[in-house]
Formats: C-alpha cells, sequence, structure tokens
C-alpha cells in the first residue's frame, strides 16, 4: 500500500518536473527512511520547486520551511521564550496546553458555552462562571509548581514539525549551522538550558523510528547449539545519552513467540555502546 501511494506521488512529481527523477527519488527515500537529504546544485534547477511540489502532496503531517540568510537567528527556527513565563504569578501557555486538567476543564467549558448561546439558559451561565474559576485555581497551582521557570514556545517550529525544508542553507551564520548540526544529526536541540529531543513521548515503536534510532543491524553466523540453530543479531542504536537505559540486571528476560518452532529472545548479557 505505502509502495503503490509513494510511486503514485513520484510519477505526478515527475509529470510536473522535467528530468529530475534521481532527486524525486532520493526525496522519496529520505522520506521514507526519516533521513537528511542534502541537494546541491546551480541556480536554476528546479531543486526547491520540486521539493515543495512533493511536499504538496503529503497530507497529515506538520511541515516547516525557512529560506535562511545571514539575519536568520534560532528563534526563528527552533521558537522563541514565552515571555509570560517570566511574570510573576503568570503561567505559560506552553504549560496549560499540557496539563490534562486544564485541557479537560476547556473542552468542558466551550461545551457548556455552546449550550449556553443556543439556549440562553440562566442555570447554564452559572455552570460556565463555574468552570471558569476551576481553570483559574488550576492556572494558579500550575503557577506555583512552575515557579517562573522559563518555557520556550515551539509550536510551528523545527521541534514541532515532521517535516523540515532548509533552503540555501549555507547563507546562514556559523551559529544556526552549529545548532542545526545538533538538531539534524541528533534529533535534538538545547535551548534556555532544556534540551528537546524527539520521541520522548512515543506510545507505540514505529517504522520511522526504527530508522531513525537503529544505526545497524548485525547478523552473525547462525550456531546450532544443543539442537537448536541459534541466530544472534547485534543491534546498534544511535541515540546513546538520548535514552534511559534500566538496570541490566533487573530488566526481566524477553521472549517472543513467532512463528511455529521459532521463539526471539532478547539478551540482556550484552550491552552495545
Amino acid at each position: 500500500m505505502l509502495k503503490s501511494k509513494m510511486q503514485t506521488v513520484m510519477d505526478d512529481v515527475n509529470n510536473q518536473v522535467a528530468e529530475r527523477q534521481e532527486l524525486i527519488e532520493c526525496i522519496a527515500v529520505a522520506l521514507l527512511t526519516g533521513r537528511n537529504l542534502f541537494i546541491l546544485g546551480d541556480t536554476g534547477q528546479a531543486k526547491s520547486y520540486a521539493i515543495n511540489e512533493f511536499r504538496k502532496r503529503i497530507t497529515g503531517a506538520k511541515q516547516f520551511e525557512r529560506l535562511l540568510s545571514k539575519q536568520t537567528d534560532e528563534e526563528m527556527l527552533f521558537g522563541r521564550i514565552d515571555l509570560g513565563s517570566l511574570i510573576p504569578g503568570y503561567v505559560s501557555q506552553t504549560v496549560l496546553s499540557q496539563s490534562p486538567q486544564y485541557q479537560a476543564e476547556i473542552q468542558s467549558l466551550l461545551e457548556s458555552f455552546e449550550k449556553y448561546t443556543q439556549s440562553g439558559d440562566d442555570d447554564v451561565e452559572i455552570q460556565c462562571l463555574e468552570k471558569t474559576k476551576r481553570m483559574e485555581i488550576i492556572a494558579k497551582v500550575l503557577s506555583a509548581v512552575q515557579g517562573n521557570t522559563p518555557q520556550m514556545i515551539t509550536t510551528g517550529k523545527i521541534p514541532d514539525s515532521h517535516i523540515v525544508f532548509l533552503d540555501e542553507i549555507f547563507k546562514a551564520n556559523d551559529g544556526i549551522l552549529n545548532s542545526l548540526l545538533t538538531a539534524l544529526n541528533e534529533r535534538k536541540y538545547t535551548n534556555e538550558g532544556e534540551t528537546v529531543r524527539k520521541y520522548t513521548r512515543a506510545k507505540k515503536l514505529t517504522e520511522r523510528m526504527l530508522n531513525e534510532l537503529i544505526e545497524q543491524i548485525e547478523v552473525h553466523q547462525a550456531e546450532k547449539i544443543e539442537g537448536l540453530h541459534i541466530q544472534r543479531l547485534t543491534i546498534h542504536y544511535s541515540c546513546i545519552g538520548a535514552i534511559q537505559i534500566p538496570d541490566m540486571l533487573t530488566l526481566p528476560e524477553i521472549i517472543m513467540q513467532t512463528r511455529k518452532g521459532v521463539k526471539v529472545k532478547y539478551s540482556t548479557e550484552q550491552t552495545v555502546i
């Protein structure tokens, strides 16, 4: 299914851009593997046009685009500090958006307000006022807990995006290039003393995540031990330093049953760095 969809997009873009089949294929590979793609060429070769035509046909993904120059700063790429988070007694919108209790109250208030606009019922109006007061109480509690910790607004920027297109990257200043080096290669950036990484709240391991987090897989020679054929694999991860590795002594033995007569065991005897 994915192959046919991608092939359809590639054929469509090839019809729009002449003699750029190799470039379009590279864009497709980069998207499928979650890797960076660097495109170098003379002016007027439809590089940006081909990329934009491909991006137009991708739905459901957050995309970020920026034409870089010497004036480009980190706020344009990674977000800016929420000045409200520095005001005593004030809580930033970033903190409020991350609070399940506050968001639940907002949703409930919106539903009640919609009923009030339709009916004009005084009881519903009172419910709206009560919910507003509860929201204010939650905001005060969050403000006391946060203690005016600086918060970054990253909505619509690189940390919040799935696909990033940076045009004329070498026209950027040295500071931006150094920041992008870590962001693009290690998928993390440090802002206001806080290091932000991708996939910190992932609930499901996807193919895209595996492509980014695993550097390579070594398949060793199969062995026959006590009548069993043993196939040992060594997985080299590319994210050491960005994850918390549990104590290997307390990690339980993991055995997964696959097809008949085959089982997969995750060995805890060795950690590959």
